[in-house]
């Protein structure tokens, strides 16, 4: 099975309006990721969360 292709990096939402688009997008990829390799939820979501927090949370 071909691993998954990376995904493009989220830019930092700059209005409330960007989270809510930003939030569908990722429940659409994060279920399609879950039917086409039969993954949990929580692997991709924990994925997806340790990317945003290097992106969000600048130390």
């Amino acid at each position: 099975m071909m691993p998954p292709k990376p995904l493009p990096v989220p830019r930092p939402p700059t209005s409330r309006q960007a989270t809510q688009s930003g939030a569908s997008l990722f429940s659409q990829c994060a279920m399609r990721h879950v039917f086409r390799d039969n993954k949990t939820f929580n692997e991709i979501f924990r994925r997806w969360h340790r990317l945003f927090r290097q992106l969000y949370e600048h130390d």
